[in-house]
């Protein structure tokens, strides 16, 4: 998986994105689109790139640990973490740096039987 690739698939879900809220602003008066929409909407173009896609998923042994999308390319054995943020304050950086340990300490759940991790 290429840096490019990756690029190209975050323009698609900023694409999808853009051609939404002009059609439709789901929010009242002057809120913003909250990250969640944009958490979907870049988990919709990876799985048209044919990445399998989890939404607040869990790290194994860390049930209050979730993450906002888990996503994984078995062909190139990519995994990516995401988490969306808006930074309303240099406060928020803080938050993000967080985040980062977070990502940084993910274990998948280990699976029994017939499952299988993605890893």
């Amino acid at each position: 998986m290429t840096i490019e690739t990756l690029i190209e698939i975050v323009e698609e879900a900023g694409i999808s994105l853009s051609r939404s809220i002009q059609r439709y602003w789901p929010v009242n008066g002057r809120n913003e689109l909250g990250e969640r929409n944009q958490t979907m909407h870049l988990a919709s173009a990876l799985l048209r790139h044919e990445w399998h896609c989890w939404a607040e998923a869990h790290s194994d042994g860390a049930t209050y640990r979730r993450y906002d999308l888990v996503a994984w390319h078995e062909q190139t054995r990519t995994l990516c973490m995401i988490e969306t943020k808006r930074l309303y304050s240099p406060d928020g950086v803080a938050a993000i740096a967080a985040d980062v340990q977070r990502i940084a300490s993910f274990c998948p759940i280990a699976h029994d039987g017939d499952r299988k991790s993605v890893v």
